[in-house]
This record gives structure tokens, C-alpha cells and sequence, in this order.
């Protein structure tokens, strides 16, 4: 009976906010077709849930995402898989490039960025997005002292330590001395935090894993939100704090190498970065990085600006 109530209270929604899973997993979701869908986020809804979604709507379908920020999550390396589950909606579309969505009719463009300091929306602007993006006068003013730097980008060089990156038998990596690293400047930088909490995130959860374990042996978990850079997609906040982990012992990756074959390096770089709104940290050992990364890499670029 209860099922049945909500039934009936969603079917005589004008509006239902869900995810994609809900909408063929619950039961109480209306059989009625809806005459509008939008879905947010796109970019990384797997084909098969927005198709299903789509088929329950009869008149429009407005897609609001970024094909400059990661697909889908795919675990296998077949064919068939990376074909339905490992492309974005974009790459079905052919709008995955901003030449081809500035001359495509389907397309809205949002050029105008309310999150960032405008020396943080600078880098994606210029690696990413062919400078089309502007900035709202509002994002000027996020001048800030968070007891470390007053400069909205700060690159932490680990290269006079030379730490090492290990890599498990799975394929993660981590680097015990960089986690260290990253904890102790949140440690000093979360009594400044405006909202109290900074954000630490990484692009292996091996070192998220790591860097998490630390934060709650010291006691400020409360102040971090860490995470594989994949999760924090959607997320922000005012300090971020990068760990690229890299470092002797391992090549660099081509999960940050957008040189390798098939690499969604430039994607999660520029999710890394569009996280941040004050203040933008990456650890690096820029020796390392430079010397392993071809010069023209979206990454050595970065190092280097």
C-alpha cells in the first residue's frame, strides 16, 4: 500500500529529480511518459541508462554536460563494453571537441564560469577549452590566506626528496611520501579554510585510500573531503590539493599521460583542476613528470605554466 501511495504521488508529479539507476529500479517510478528530460552530468552516464531514460520521454531531451570532463567508468578492455559502457553521449553525438561544438546548432554553449579564480580558470581556458571561456566578475573575488600562500596556484616540488611510487600487483600506485604530504599542508591550511574543509584528490584510489587512512589517524577528517579524481567530478571546493603521485620507481601513467593510446588524461587533468575555487595545489616531482612526459603533453604544459 505504501508502494502504491508513492506510486501515485510521483505519477502526479510535474517534476521528478532522480538518478539514471532509479529510473528502471524503482517500482514506485511512473509507467506515464514524461514530455521533458534533462539529464545533468552527462558526460559520465553510461550509454544504456541515459537510452532508457530517453525512451521514457516523448518530447525533448536536453543533455547538460561537459565532453571536456571524463566518460563513464570501464572496468573491462572488450570491445562490446567500451563500446556501450566506456563512451560518453558525446562521442556518440560527435560533439567531443570545442571546434565541433561551436559550429554544431544542437548546442547551448555556457561560457561563462562562476567557480574559479580567474588565474585558476586560466589553465583549462587555455589547455582545454581554446580560451572560450569568460569569467563572471564575481569570480574575481576570492582573494584568500590559507597560512601557506596568498597565490591561487602553488606548485609543491617533491623532487629534493625523490619520493617513491609504488605500484601494487593490481595496478594502483601510491606514494607514502606524498600522502604524508598532502596531509600535513591540510593539517595547516584547514583552521584558515573559508568553509572549513579542503579537498584532496588523486587519480589512483590506492593513494586515496592511503591519504585517508592518514587523515584519520591525525584527526582531520572532518576538514578533507579526498577522493579519486573520478568521484570528485560534480564536486568543489575552495582549496584543492592535487597529488599526481608519480615519482622513481614507475613510469608515469597513461592515466596522466595523454600522449599514451586511449588516454583520458586530458579529461581528468581538467576535472582536477575545474575543482578548485581560491586555491589550486599540485604535488609534483616536476623532474620526474618532465622527463618521462613528452613536452607537449597536457600535463608537462601545465607543470610548466
Amino acid at each position: 500500500q505504501l508502494d502504491e501511495i508513492q506510486k501515485k504521488i510521483l505519477s502526479e508529479a510535474r517534476l521528478i529529480a532522480t538518478t539514471l539507476t532509479k529510473t528502471f529500479t524503482a517500482k514506485q517510478f511512473p509507467d506515464t511518459p514524461f514530455d521533458t528530460l534533462i539529464v545533468d552530468e552527462a558526460s559520465m552516464a553510461p550509454l544504456p541508462h541515459l537510452y532508457w531514460a530517453a525512451s521514457r520521454c516523448h518530447g525533448y531531451v536536453t543533455i547538460v554536460g561537459d565532453f571536456l570532463q571524463l566518460p563513464p567508468i570501464c572496468i573491462s578492455g572488450e570491445n562490446m563494453a567500451q563500446k556501450w559502457l566506456g563512451r560518453s553521449l558525446f562521442d556518440v553525438l560527435d560533439i567531443n571537441q570545442v571546434k565541433k561544438a561551436l559550429r554544431d546548432d544542437r548546442v547551448t554553449l555556457l561560457d561563462t564560469q562562476y567557480r574559479m579564480a580567474p588565474e585558476i580558470s586560466a589553465i583549462p581556458n587555455k589547455f582545454f577549452y581554446q580560451n572560450v571561456l569568460k569569467n563572471d566578475p564575481s569570480a574575481r573575488n576570492r582573494i584568500m590566506d590559507d597560512g601557506v600562500s596568498q597565490s591561487p596556484l602553488v606548485l609543491i616540488e617533491t623532487g629534493k626528496m625523490n619520493p617513491w611510487c609504488s605500484r601494487l600487483s593490481t595496478g594502483g600506485r601510491f606514494n607514502l611520501y606524498t600522502a604524508l604530504l598532502c596531509c600535513t599542508l591540510a593539517k595547516k591550511i584547514i583552521p584558515n579554510a573559508p568553509e572549513g574543509k579542503i579537498g584532496i584528490i588523486t587519480p589512483y584510489s590506492a593513494q586515496a585510500r592511503l591519504i585517508n587512512k592518514i587523515a584519520k589517524d591525525w584527526g582531520i577528517l572532518d576538514g578533507v573531503r579526498m577522493s579519486t579524481v573520478h568521484r570528485f567530478q560534480g564536486g568543489e571546493e575552495s582549496i584543492i590539493i592535487f597529488d599526481t603521485v608519480e615519482g622513481s620507481g614507475t613510469r608515469v601513467a597513461p592515466m596522466l599521460d595523454d600522449k599514451k593510446p586511449d588516454s583520458d588524461a586530458k579529461l581528468l587533468l581538467n576535472v582536477a583542476v575545474t575543482r578548485a575555487k581560491s586555491r589550486f595545489y599540485l604535488v609534483a616531482h616536476t623532474k620526474h613528470l618532465l622527463s618521462d612526459l613528452h613536452a607537449d603533453s597536457a600535463l608537462s604544459r601545465m607543470v610548466q605554466y
